[in-house]
């Protein structure tokens, strides 16, 4: 490994200090102007919280988790105890007291244990900055000091961190930008506290990121980084033969592409799809390969759900606009084809995002159902009900409907012989 795990914890201990601010007070701001933007980055706050690193109360919504406001130095200490699984020893240990002069009772404990272990330090000798906000090249720092960079070696400074943390793609460019030109808040935070989990470490060989190093000491349960996403399955299903059948004969929706990119946008052009939904079919494969996934399957289904993407107008009223490839209806969605009725979804990604979600949840695919979803109908009863394209015929559709996706299905793989 790339450093000892004493060492590491002590970077993950200076950076992951303020990295990790989540909402401990559900207390109003009063006279706080609540932001257009302020849930922009709620589902990163929202996975973070099955972790235990957003705690709000699940109601209100935005949980409470109060994402317009800006973050305290006391609330990231906390985060990142709770974080690295060690709050009931902070809370129930005896640690040396801390020279600060500035914390507050119900807090001591956390600051005493915070400086005992060398997870923070102050403001300077008597201060611990209890309620000081933090500046957002400040908690760039600290989630670059999780990651193994090192300011006082020069790997960066605090003047640059920013720019540096785009370079490693700690923080994209559309939210570097936003840290420019916004009030620096707890939705920033949420959204880079997630990133930190999931971007590469300094040097890294046998682990590669902060998550995976995290779930290998024990300290983030594994199925729950598989379900909110800051690890990925090393082997999400068993292949079965190239997934063509399973052992009945089934076709089965799990396994590799059946053909190719090239092959599958030749079928789609022999049936008239437009440029728009030929510009699927990459997404597919690239979604479907991490949920393990047929991308064939899955794309000729959204042809026969859509009418080749509505070449054939839906019966509902729904259009590309929906962004809904599968017909997936509203989680009280019935069976009348009335167009409110119907899912709508902020671009295709989303849309097919959800549409394997769900064809993921019916095949029973480790890691779910997923605690995250775009599946307005992600129900945890469906799981493992549908593994393979005759089955969806009375769970997903009418009785027949295994017989129209596998004729469009047989199309493909013929053109592919």
């Amino acid at each position: 490994m790339w450093m000892t795990n004493k060492t590491f914890k002590k970077y993950i201990g200076n950076l992951l200090c303020t990295i990790l601010i989540v909402s401990l007070f559900n207390a109003p701001v009063y006279g706080m102007v609540r932001p257009d933007n302020a849930f922009e980055y709620f589902s990163y706050a929202n996975k973070l919280s099955e972790i235990g690193v957003f705690i709000g109360t699940q109601t209100g919504e935005d949980k409470n988790f109060e994402l317009y406001r800006e973050p305290t130095r006391i609330e990231g200490l906390i985060i990142l105890i709770r974080l690295l699984g060690k709050e009931q020893e902070a809370l129930t240990g005896e640690y040396p007291t801390s020279p600060f002069t500035d914390v507050e009772d119900w807090a001591r404990k956390y600051v005493d244990y915070g400086y005992s272990t060398g997870l923070t330090e102050g403001i300077n000798e008597t201060e611990f900055g209890f309620n000081e906000y933090l500046q957002p090249k400040s908690f760039a720092t600290f989630a670059l000091r999780a990651l193994g960079y090192d300011d006082k070696k020069g790997d960066f400074s605090w003047s640059d961190s920013l720019e540096f943390a785009n370079e490693i793609n700690l923080i994209e460019e559309e939210l570097l930008n936003k840290l420019e030109d916004e009030s620096f808040n707890r939705n920033h935070v949420a959204k880079i506290s997630y990133n930190a989990l999931v971007t590469n470490l300094k040097n890294a060989t046998d682990i590669v990121t902060l998550g995976s190093f995290l779930v290998n000491e024990g300290e983030i349960e594994k199925d729950i980084a598989l379900s909110i996403e800051i690890i990925k399955q090393d082997k999400p299903i068993e292949i079965i033969a190239e997934a063509v059948v399973d052992k009945n004969g089934n076709t089965s929706l799990l396994g590799n592409p059946t053909v190719s990119q090239e092959t599958l946008t030749n079928w789609a052009k022999s049936k008239g799809v437009n440029q728009e939904g030929i510009d699927l079919i990459p997404l597919y494969y690239d979604i479907c390969s991490i949920k393990g996934l047929n991308p064939v399957i899955q794309y000729v289904q959204m042809c026969l759900e859509t009418g080749y993407l509505y070449k054939v107008k839906s019966q509902a009223g729904i259009d590309a606009s929906y962004h809904n490839p599968c017909g997936l209806k509203t989680s009280t969605g019935g069976d009348k084809y009335i167009a409110s009725e119907f899912a709508k979804f902020d671009s295709w990604y989303e849309g097919i995002d959800a549409h394997t979600d769900h064809s993921a949840l019916y095949a029973g695919v480790i890691g779910y159902p997923r605690a995250d979803t775009k599946d307005p109908r992600h129900f945890s009863y469906i799981f493992g009900r549908v593994t393979t394209v005759e089955g969806l015929s009375g769970t997903w559709a009418e009785s027949d409907y295994h017989i129209k996706l596998l004729k469009l299905y047989g199309e493909v793989l013929n053109l592919a012989n």
